[in-house]
């Protein structure tokens, strides 16, 4: 569509960049953000899958941490996570040339913690001059304070804090169609 505001999400150049959903580190967030963050993560995988987008998955020290969670691995059969030490994926020299062979402009940044990978992340992205959309509600930290401290400095940083449902009908973008056909079960 020639007429879409710049900061609504399209498909083309668009991809999900799911960090740190770890057995270890998931098992420390609050029992009610978990699952709610996996729901919604697993959302954001099923309509990546039908609309073609490029998935990428982070582990953060995974001899540590542990790997990434069975629900997420099962979701993106055939995507390898990227190990990485540093807090912002940007700084793995691996992440950044994964986006650049995907050719993707607009990223979708879930997973864990908001105020530490997440954050850091999302602020060098923004920084390389990606369009960064980081539902808030695929995102969490051990607190409620680091949480919402994260989405803040995200979107004083120039990423667009939003929600998991307004991502999927932005890139849905109407009624009727296959996909919207094949993600409606989803979302009821």
């Amino acid at each position: 569509m020639e007429h879409r505001h710049p900061l609504l999400l399209e498909r083309a150049h668009t991809g999900l960049v799911i960090i740190d959903m770890q057995e270890r580190l998931l098992a420390v967030m609050p029992t009610e953000e978990r699952s709610r963050v996996l729901q919604n993560i697993l959302l954001l995988i099923t309509l990546s899958r039908e609309l073609h987008l490029p998935l990428f998955l982070t582990e953060q020290y995974p001899k540590g941490l542990g790997r990434t969670i069975a629900e997420i691995t099962d979701a993106v059969s055939g995507v390898s996570p990227l190990e990485k030490l540093t807090f912002s994926a940007c700084q793995t020299p691996a992440f950044l040339e994964t986006l650049q062979a995907a050719q993707v402009h607009n990223l979708i940044l879930t997973g864990i913690e908001t105020h530490i990978c997440v954050l850091q992340t999302a602020l060098d992205l923004c920084h390389l001059g990606y369009q960064v959309h980081i539902p808030a509600d695929a995102t969490c930290s051990r607190q409620r304070d680091n949480w919402q401290i994260g989405l803040r400095l995200m979107e004083r940083g120039g990423g667009i804090v939003t929600s998991t449902e307004a991502v999927i009908f932005q890139l849905l973008q109407q009624a009727g169609t296959a996909e919207f056909k094949a993600m409606l079960p989803h979302l009821r």
